[in-house]
């Protein structure tokens, strides 16, 4: 019996060691510059204690009108939408790339007269800015006018 304890004990400091070299052979491998890691290769700091959690993902899917998929993922502070675009019947693969192909030509067509309507709104914010900068300036110099004829008969007496 006593053997057995004694071998038992043994096995079990054995593998102790071995956990414990495997834990400093693990250390030993581990780089002192964490930036020649891969990404996410640290699961750990320098100091042992667990890196940064990942900051929670939320995930929201929605249907449009047009037959849209709209995934909206937000990580942390950001939001990201991911827009797929799916007939709603089913297709082959020429007539999905066609339906795909048409409805980017709606989607662009769309996108650029919004952009060209931005652009004239924007214009005309620029030229009614324009309209009171002039008025500004008309007004500065007749107040600038009115101010030299005042002081003019003052002038003059001395």
């Amino acid at each position: 019996e006593q053997q057995q304890e004694q071998q038992q004990q043994q096995q079990e400091q054995q593998q102790e060691q071995q956990l414990q070299d495997a834990a400093d052979l693990k250390l030993a491998l581990i780089p002192t510059d964490p930036l020649s890691l891969p990404m996410g290769a640290l699961k750990e700091d320098s100091i042992g204690e667990p890196a940064e959690k990942k900051r929670k993902v939320a995930t929201t899917k929605e249907t449009t009108d047009e037959g849209a998929i709209k995934t909206t993922v937000i990580t942390g502070d950001k939001k990201k939408t991911q827009i797929r675009y799916d007939p709603e019947m089913p297709m082959d693969k020429e007539q999905l790339a066609n339906w795909r192909r048409e409805a980017r030509r709606v989607r662009n067509r769309e996108s650029a007269a919004a952009s060209r309507q931005r652009i004239r709104n924007r214009i005309s914010e620029l030229e009614d800015e324009v309209e009171e900068w002039k008025q500004k300036y008309s007004q500065a110099v007749a107040t600038l006018e009115t101010l030299q004829k005042s002081r003019q008969p003052s002038t003059s007496g001395a």
